[in-house]
């Protein structure tokens, strides 16, 4: 009686598993699915924008490339720079 017991509960556990890894695999597909939609559309909006921006005032779009250019560059040697020592 009290294997009988164990084993359906082992069982009906194991159906639970089961669902749990399907639910899992569902919403990591559903998330993957999101983040590619969303990086489309950000990248159709960037770019536009930049079509816009160089149709309309092309002064103003190469000094913004330039502004986006300086920060990756300055980012990129405060990243590179050895960083202080904390005192300890």
């Amino acid at each position: 009686m009290g294997n009988d017991a164990k084993i359906r509960v082992q069982k009906i556990q194991a159906k639970i598993d089961a669902l749990k890894k399907k639910r899992d695999r569902k919403l990591a597909k559903a998330d993957g699915e999101f983040d590619k939609t969303r990086r489309e559309a950000l990248n159709r909006h960037n770019s536009s924008y930049k079509q816009v921006m160089q149709k309309f005032d092309p002064k103003l779009a190469k000094l913004e490339e330039k502004l986006k250019t300086a920060g990756r560059k300055a980012r990129q040697v405060w990243e590179e720079a050895p960083k202080p020592k904390k005192a300890t």
